[in-house]
């Protein structure tokens, strides 16, 4: 059960971190659009409730799947993260308020941790790999 948890933990990390880097993208690509508010993507509770504390065991009811949860919340639910406007960047003269170095700062974080995903979804599946098939 703890391996489905990590192995969909890393998964849905994955797709958080691509959309992440599509809307830093557009953030940057609208950094000369007056009035243009740039965005974020919150989604660390989405993995939170993926994953779950650790050493927490995850109660499921198979009995129906729209009552299947995961720590409380419906896993048909919405798992895309909630997109935000920054408000915490002061918009310039236009009413822009994209901030490159921010934005470059964001990608590159997002990047890293994008990166780090990929590995260990890969190590963890070598693992099983090597499980099911043996040193061969």
């Amino acid at each position: 059960m703890i391996y489905d948890r990590i192995i969909r933990g890393l998964e849905t990390s994955l797709n958080m971190r691509l959309k992440n880097s599509n809307i830093i993208g557009s953030n940057l690509a609208n950094i000369d659009t007056p009035g243009y508010s740039a965005k974020k993507l919150e989604f660390q509770d989405v993995l939170d409730n993926i994953v779950g504390e650790p050493g927490q065991n995850v109660k499921m009811a198979l009995t129906d799947n729209s009552h299947l949860t995961l720590n409380g919340h419906s896993l048909n639910g919405d798992m895309d993260g909630r997109l935000l406007n920054k408000d915490d960047i002061k918009p310039g003269l236009d009413g822009n308020n994209v901030d490159l170095d921010k934005e470059m700062a964001d990608f590159a974080a997002n990047n890293i941790m994008y990166n780090a995903s990929a590995k260990l979804i890969k190590k963890k599946l070598s693992i099983l790999n090597y499980a099911i098939i043996g040193d061969r």
